[in-house]
């Protein structure tokens, strides 16, 4: 009886693992639709230098992606740069007066290096699997885009 019980525990842990947790592979062809959609966010709302933006905060005027605090927001976008970002925008800022200044989007140029397009392509699967979405492929886009996330960096 207690055989049974935990071959049923097994099971049933390996298939909420495949069906909640393993990031599924992504489609090719997923991420053609970036750079037109990036170029556009970037021509159209309001973007400065991510890094730049976080560093300037300070009381009452603060920066910061998402949710995360001024301190996390730097450490993202040093991540970003560290696994191989080219550049890494900060798009859509909202003002808010007397408190700073917040965005849930990030664009990111992509490197050409192989290696470091691996790197923030990993990084892109778990924001993604984080937000209930599927991966990103590559396909050779110059941008990437990433969105209203919060992100463990011991990953």
């Amino acid at each position: 009886m207690k055989w049974i019980l935990f071959v049923s525990f097994v099971a049933a842990a390996f298939l909420g693992w495949f069906l909640f947790v393993r990031i599924p592979p992504p489609e090719p062809g997923s991420g053609a639709h970036q750079d037109p959609f990036c170029r556009k966010l970037l021509d159209t709302k309001t973007h400065r230098e991510a890094l730049a933006w976080v560093k300037e905060s300070k009381d009452r005027d603060i920066r910061t992606i998402g949710e995360q605090s001024p301190e996390e927001s730097s450490k993202i976008v040093e991540r970003l740069y560290q696994d191989g970002a080219e550049r890494v925008w900060a798009v859509g800022l909202e003002i808010y007066p007397n408190e700073g200044q917040s965005t849930n989007i990030l664009v990111i140029e992509l490197p050409t290096d192989p290696k470091l397009r691996r790197k923030l392509f990993r990084l892109e699967s778990r924001v993604a699997a984080s937000e209930g979405f599927d991966p990103v492929s590559d396909d050779s886009q110059h941008y990437m885009f990433l969105y209203k996330f919060k992100l463990p960096f011991h990953l």
